[in-house]
């Protein structure tokens, strides 16, 4: 038999961790980058992190 890896998660913070979920956190980082996007220029990490929460926002389940 197989042996588990890990802690088991379930519920809302399985679906944050396989990506079909965003946390709460990632969607207001993506707001703050955007807003900022508009007023200044980014950084190369800031729009590599924005690019990443962009795609995993187009990724995501929702639910109508």
């Amino acid at each position: 038999m197989s042996r588990r890896k890990g802690e088991t998660v379930s519920g809302d913070a399985a679906w944050e961790k396989c990506g079909m979920r965003m946390t709460s956190e990632d969607v207001a980082e993506m707001n703050r980058l955007r807003e900022a996007s508009r007023t200044r220029a980014l950084t190369s990490q800031e729009e590599t992190r924005l690019y990443i929460l962009s795609q995993r926002n187009k990724l995501r389940t929702r639910v109508l």
